[in-house]
């Protein structure tokens, strides 16, 4: 008896879960797909910026992005890949550097006016918010599984090109 005990776990096939099955590409998808209106999509930062902002065009190079605020004797940066920093007037422009990287690619219009980045900068993240919440009750309403629902979440915040943190 204490055999069988011992060999009958190894015979007995183990039973997998649903929620491994789910292919949370496909389901994120089709979340952007019947929720969210095209007109509705919008990218950073063009679609927050006002009409005909002055500023510059500048061409940056691709790698990870990654936001130092700075401190006493620092200034603000952003560093992308392992060599290539650069320093901001403000913490705001970092953070709107790194949006506009993530989100935009490598060619990144810069305003001059500090305002015109500040507005932007508020825009998006209380647009990125609004969506994340959005997307959060619509994913559960399609899976009661959390872990599967927060990562359908992510992938579809990542095919509307939103960046929820830096």
């Amino acid at each position: 008896m204490v055999t069988e005990r011992m060999e009958k776990p190894k015979t007995v096939k183990a039973k997998r879960s649903s929620n491994a099955r789910m292919d949370v590409a496909a389901m994120a998808e089709s979340v952007v797909h019947d929720e969210i209106e095209p007109e509705e999509r919008r990218l950073f930062p063009h679609d927050f910026l006002p009409p005909d902002p002055q500023g510059e065009t500048r061409e940056l190079p691709e790698g990870p992005v990654a936001v130092s605020d700075g401190d006493l004797f620092d200034r603000p940066a952003v560093r992308i890949g392992d060599e290539t920093t650069i320093e901001c007037r403000s913490p705001v422009e970092a953070r709107y550097l790194a949006y506009a990287l993530r989100c935009s690619g490598t060619e990144v219009f810069i305003p001059t006016d500090e305002d015109v980045i500040s507005k932007a900068v508020q825009g998006y993240e209380a647009y990125v918010r609004e969506m994340g919440a959005r997307l959060a009750e619509v994913v559960k309403e399609r899976t009661p599984n959390r872990r599967v629902a927060n990562a359908v979440r992510k992938e579809a915040l990542k095919l509307l090109h939103l960046v929820e943190d830096l």
